[in-house]
């Protein structure tokens, strides 16, 4: 199984997860990979993953069956002292022409960026990039730029933040359970995915 790093236990608990597999199924070995979306992908269409959690652009990748696990309005997140501060919402086109601070390249979260970015023929200055969420919001804490994160990131940090609302387009952050499509499984395999659907379902 693999999953991406902002994964919360608020999204899905994949511990709880395992463990109740291991308990059932003590013969089988699992293992575990972090990596960012586009590589868990790569390795699920390789066969080298049976299933995997990861974030999504607007489009599904194709070859993978998908179920939405968590599905949250992104959002800017500023200092107080940021030109920004004092709106409750900006248009992408606005938030463009500011210093952004976001994922990287490969992570369901930079895809949903980057693709709405294009749609509009807009360039955004992305000047810092790191793995986590709430790195990022500390690096809008510390007047380095305009955060793009969950809305659940944002709530967090209310008090120390300002969170604004995207919108023209407004933009969707979803984490979702992958697997292939097609072409051969173990009943192993098959197995956690059914565990893994019950728990997303839930």
């Amino acid at each position: 199984i693999g999953t991406v790093s902002s994964l919360s236990v608020e999204d899905l608990d994949l511990p709880a997860l395992l463990s109740g597999f291991h308990a059932d199924h003590p013969a089988v070995e699992i293992t575990l990979e972090v990596a960012n979306s586009d590589d868990l992908v790569e390795a699920l269409r390789a066969g080298r993953l049976d299933l995997a959690l990861i974030g999504l652009g607007a489009a599904a990748p194709p070859a993978l069956a998908i179920q939405i696990v968590t599905s949250e309005p992104l959002v800017a997140l500023v200092s107080h002292t940021h030109a920004l501060a004092n709106k409750a919402t900006v248009t992408l086109k606005t938030l463009a022409e500011h210093t952004l601070i976001s994922l990287p390249h490969g992570t369901g979260l930079r895809a949903c960026l980057d693709e709405a970015c294009a749609a509009a023929g807009l360039r955004p200055d992305i000047a810092f990039e790191a793995g986590d969420p709430r790195v990022l919001a500390e690096l809008s804490a510390q007047e380095f730029g305009a955060a793009i994160v969950p809305q659940s990131i944002a709530e967090a940090r209310r008090e120390q933040l300002h969170s604004i609302a995207i919108t023209h387009p407004a933009l969707l952050g979803r984490i979702a359970l992958a697997w292939r499509a097609e072409g051969p499984t173990s009943p192993a395999a098959r197995a956690l995915i059914a565990r893994a659907q019950t728990a997303a379902a839930r």
